[in-house]
């Protein structure tokens, strides 16, 4: 049970992160770009909009895996919705500022992509529960001949052809930028270091998946 409560804590975390990425006004990153655009077309919030991407992830994966899906992927959906509704309610009610400055943008761009790592980290070490996209990329590349890592990078840029391709033909606000540049260089390594520092912490209180301990001790 502790170890869905921190995957839960987690997910908050990357709700509370994604809102400040929205109030940094310098762009998003790619998915969450491409979440901003249906959501501008649809007229709906964010976080709503990233619920019903995460759950087409999860229903994807109910596609290909068919009889060998199991509780541990259907627990994505409460969790994505989880952090739809903390994304939803930190954009609202607990971050009502606009930042207007280009420099005060990107100084809280670098701040919520760090407060996105550390959540990230945490639901990654546990390995109970994945991110729905991550899940999706997970499953594909077992049955098709990709590295996670190249699909993951090729969802980002096909996420981002499609934001361009829907502000084009809709006419809405793009919502890609600087900040997803800079997302797309520094989330990885931060992330790498965030596990690096929570994986002894994780380790001492039997939080640490053993999956994930393994590539700790062959690294």
């Amino acid at each position: 049970m502790k170890k869905y409560i921190v995957i839960m804590f987690g997910f908050i975390i990357v709700g509370f992160g994604c809102a400040l990425t929205i109030k940094a006004n310098v762009g998003m990153g790619a998915w969450d770009a491409m979440g901003k655009s249906i959501a501008n077309i649809m007229n709906i919030e964010i976080g709503t909009a990233g619920i019903l991407c995460n759950c087409i992830c999860v229903f994807g994966q109910l596609c290909i895996l068919r009889k060998d899906f199991t509780l541990r992927h259907l627990l994505q959906v409460p969790f994505c919705m989880l952090l739809g509704l903390i994304v939803n309610f930190a954009t609202d009610i607990v971050f009502t500022f606009e930042t207007s400055s280009l420099l005060g943008g990107i100084v809280l761009y670098l701040i919520a992509n760090t407060i996105c790592a550390l959540g990230v980290s945490m639901v990654m070490l546990v390995n109970k529960v994945t991110m729905a996209l991550e899940g999706l990329c997970m499953v594909v590349s077992r049955i098709f001949p990709i590295e996670f890592h190249k699909l993951r990078q090729l969802v980002d840029v096909l996420s981002i052809l499609i934001v361009f391709l829907l502000t084009f033909i809709c006419h809405i606000p793009l919502s890609v930028g600087l900040g997803t540049i800079i997302g797309m260089i520094i989330f990885g390594p931060t992330l790498g270091v965030f596990m690096k520092i929570l994986h002894p912490i994780f380790l001492h209180y039997d939080l640490i998946d053993k999956v994930v301990e393994r590539q700790f001790e062959t690294t």
